[in-house]
C-alpha cells in the first residue's frame, strides 16, 4: 500500500503581509492570496493576536472508517494569543478558492488550543502577521477521498 503522494517544488514566490484588526484570519488569508494571484501555495507562518477564536477538532466517530470525526464548532472568547498556523490554499473541483488551516491559540490563563479554524469566525485583535508561499508548479485540489471519507488536497504536478 503507497504510504505518502508527493511532488518536486523548484519554483516559488513568497509573500508576507499583515491582516488588519477586525478582519477574519482566513477572509485575510484569501485576500493575500487574491491580491498577489496566489491559487495554490501554502500558510507557512501566521502569529498575532484574536478578539475571537473557533475551531473544530477530530473526535471519535466510529461511523467514520477512519474511527474519525469532527467536533461542532467550538467558540472562545479573546483576547486571544495567535501562537502560530499552517496550511493549505487551492481549489475544490469546481475551481472554488480553499484554505485549510490548522493553528494553535492561548488564552488569558495559558490554556493552549488547537484545531482546524473555522472560516468567518476568527476575528484579528491587534494583527496577524502571515507568510505564505506560492506554488506554480502544482495544483492543490481538494476533493473527496473514498479511503477516509474527508475532503482532502490531492496534489497534482502541472
Amino acid at each position: 500500500m503507497k504510504k505518502t503522494q508527493t511532488i518536486v517544488l523548484n519554483e516559488s514566490k513568497t509573500v508576507v503581509g499583515r491582516i488588519l484588526p477586525g478582519v477574519d484570519l482566513m477572509e485575510g488569508i484569501h485576500q493575500m492570496c487574491k491580491e498577489n494571484n496566489i491559487q495554490f501555495g501554502v500558510v507557512g507562518a501566521v502569529l498575532g493576536s484574536l478578539s475571537r477564536g473557533c475551531i473544530v477538532y477530530a473526535i471519535p466517530d466510529e461511523d467514520n472508517s477512519m474511527g474519525i470525526g469532527y467536533s461542532e464548532p467550538t467558540h472562545f472568547d479573546g483576547p486571544l494569543e495567535l501562537l502560530c498556523c499552517q496550511g493549505i490554499v487551492g481549489k475544490d473541483e469546481d475551481g472554488k478558492f480553499q484554505i485549510h488551516l490548522h493553528g494553535l491559540m492561548g488564552d488569558k490563563n495559558l490554556r493552549i488550543i488547537g484545531g482546524h479554524f473555522v472560516p468567518n469566525e476568527n476575528k484579528i485583535l491587534a494583527t496577524a502577521e502571515v507568510m505564505i508561499q506560492a506554488v506554480e508548479e502544482a495544483e492543490f485540489i481538494r476533493k473527496y477521498d473514498k479511503e477516509t471519507g474527508f475532503s482532502l488536497f490531492h496534489f497534482i504536478q502541472r
